[in-house]
């Protein structure tokens, strides 16, 4: 604050949360940016863009831009996660909010957000589950229930499973259901027709006709692809009339209506959201559908480059040390304005200046390395990065704080004469994910005398010795430090 205060309040703990510093904002790291081009007809190519971990999305999508030769101006970036796109991101969003080793990074060729009268199209895969009859399973949405009147015609959607990468294309308002279905076909086309019988045998042979999947001439697109309103959630929405005046969500082939006049008022939004329900004909020989083509793409030779060079970087580093993490977590902030402090004295919220340091140490010390951070709203990502901890030998007092006593009649706080060395004694690992994973942990036998030598891995019910050389790992998540002389 302007009246220089300092305001010190003490907080009792239990354990000391560490964050881990991640890789300078100027080390350059190797994004794969997946590329969907606008003609639908080429396979989508992945390639490997090296950029400055502060540098915000424009930047990755000027390099995608010059390397795939669209223009900036017609990229969309995004993140897809579990099949559907989970967020389009923002230009001015920061690269390092991308985990390189667990993020899809897509971007798409599309028509300028600013051009008018046009639809933005976000198309993705399901595959049609049947039941042990070899039956569709018919189910209703509980959105289509809660809609539907007592006498509702809407359609009965059959269960499906999301499967594939969603793509992106764009759409005029004036066209029709025909151009429209005709447009999403050309996209999708190489996915089941190809030279060869396809990956692993699947799909037909190139020679087919547009009219025929097949050069028998025996299936139509029709037969195994259907076309669903739906939205934003994936739920089907019932815009389209029939000629029996039923509404369905199913969008027809050779309907000349105007997309615009099924849509209604949301013809007004610049998104429209449809899903591809795929099936294999039951009384086909081979099966149409492969999901592994509905992955299939081309890897740029800078991918494999940038991964390299990545690699090479992080052989190069050894990643964090634990004093590295103690040391971030006494550094002073600067408080943000949605975290502003009252000061007293200038009567008045401000940015001020937050110090954390450990006022008196434990005989027996905890440190947690915070490996989860929010990412989004509904997920955590986890940090694998390499700390190097110390078995023996662990020297706290840099990393508290030094004070002198009032006088030297008082009696200090903090007795000095105590060394500030801890030795190891146990660490908790975790493997997997937020949400699922697994436990186990490195622990030696220890009391007030003295620690022992002898390291045990302890792994559910199994227990067996290691080299001391097996416990730092890259999945240290709790470390248990005893002091060397107890306080």
């Amino acid at each position: 604050p302007k009246c220089n205060r300092v305001s010190v309040s003490f907080d009792a703990f239990n354990h000391v949360s560490l964050e881990i510093p991640q890789p300078g904002a100027g080390t350059p790291v190797c994004i794969p940016v997946l590329v969907y081009f606008g003609d639908g007809t080429k396979k989508p190519v992945r390639y490997g863009i090296m950029i400055r971990r502060q540098s915000p999305m424009l930047d990755l999508k000027k390099c995608v831009s010059e390397v795939a030769r669209v223009p900036v101006a017609n990229l969309v970036l995004s993140d897809v996660y579990e099949n559907t796109i989970y967020e389009l991101l923002n230009d001015n969003k920061p690269v390092s909010t991308i985990q390189t080793n667990q993020d899809m990074i897509v971007a798409y060729e599309v028509e300028p957000y600013s051009t008018q009268a046009t639809l933005h199209v976000v198309v993705t895969h399901s595959l049609i589950v049947d039941d042990q009859n070899d039956d569709r399973i018919a189910q209703r949405t509980e959105k289509e229930d809660d809609n539907k009147d007592d006498d509702s015609d809407a359609d009965v959607v059959p269960e499906r499973q999301p499967m594939g990468i969603p793509f992106m294309t764009s759409l005029g308002k004036d066209s029709t259901c025909h151009d429209l279905w005709n447009l999403i076909w050309k996209s999708v086309r190489r996915m089941v027709v190809s030279s060869g019988g396809g990956i692993d045998g699947a799909g037909v042979h190139e020679d087919a006709t547009e009219e025929f999947i097949d050069t028998d001439c025996r299936y139509r697109p029709e037969d195994i692809l259907t076309i669903r309103f739906v939205d934003g959630q994936g739920i089907p929405q019932n815009v389209v009339e029939t000629r029996e005046g039923k509404l369905v969500s199913v969008l027809p082939r050779q309907s000349t209506a105007l997309v615009s006049d099924c849509l209604g008022e949301d013809c007004l939004q610049k998104f429209l959201f449809l899903n591809l329900e795929w099936k294999n004909p039951k009384d086909a020989e081979n099966a149409i559908i492969n999901t592994k083509r509905f992955l299939d793409h081309e890897e740029h030779p800078s991918l494999v480059e940038g991964l390299r060079q990545q690699r090479a970087q992080q052989n190069g580093s050894k990643g964090v040390t634990l004093n590295q993490c103690f040391q971030s977590f006494s550094r002073p902030e600067r408080l943000d304005d949605h975290n502003m402090w009252y000061c007293s004295t200038c009567k008045e919220h401000v940015r001020a200046l937050k110090t954390m340091k450990l006022w008196r140490l434990p005989n027996i010390l905890v440190v947690h390395l915070k490996r989860f951070e929010y990412k989004h709203g509904f997920r955590r990502d986890k940090l694998d990065t390499f700390v190097s901890f110390p078995l023996a030998g662990l020297n706290m007092d840099p990393h508290r704080a030094h004070w002198k006593s009032a006088s030297e009649g008082d009696k200090a706080f903090v007795n000095n004469s105590i060394p500030a060395e801890y030795d190891l004694f146990a660490v908790v690992n975790h493997y997997g994910r937020m949400g699922f994973g697994h436990y186990t942990a490195f622990a030696m036998q220890w009391d007030e005398t003295g620690i022992s030598k002898e390291w045990n891995l302890f792994d559910d019910s199994h227990v067996r010795p290691v080299q001391p050389s097996d416990v730092q790992t890259s999945a240290a998540y709790i470390l248990f430090y005893r002091r060397r002389h107890f306080n």
